[in-house]
């Protein structure tokens, strides 16, 4: 199980991922968080979540996050 995370103005740039997923934040069987004021630029993954890759994970909220050229082959942002 996972722990109860907060991640708070926090910028995560030119990340890559060259063999998997989550250019910046790679988060499996989390449960619940926050992202609040976060800044994503120009991450990359050569799979899944360009920027944050979430699986098995409950992310309750989002709040003025900016995602700015990040890209994947699939959820260049987030992969859900």
């Amino acid at each position: 199980s996972g722990d109860i995370f907060s991640m708070d103005n926090t910028t995560f740039e030119l990340n890559t991922a060259t063999n998997g997923s989550g250019g910046a934040l790679f988060l499996v069987n989390s449960n619940s968080g926050s992202f609040t004021d976060n800044t994503y630029e120009s991450n990359q993954a050569n799979l899944n979540g360009g920027a944050i890759y979430l699986s098995n994970s409950i992310i309750l909220s989002i709040i003025r996050d900016e995602f700015n050229e990040n890209s994947a082959d699939y959820g260049g942002a987030i992969f859900l």
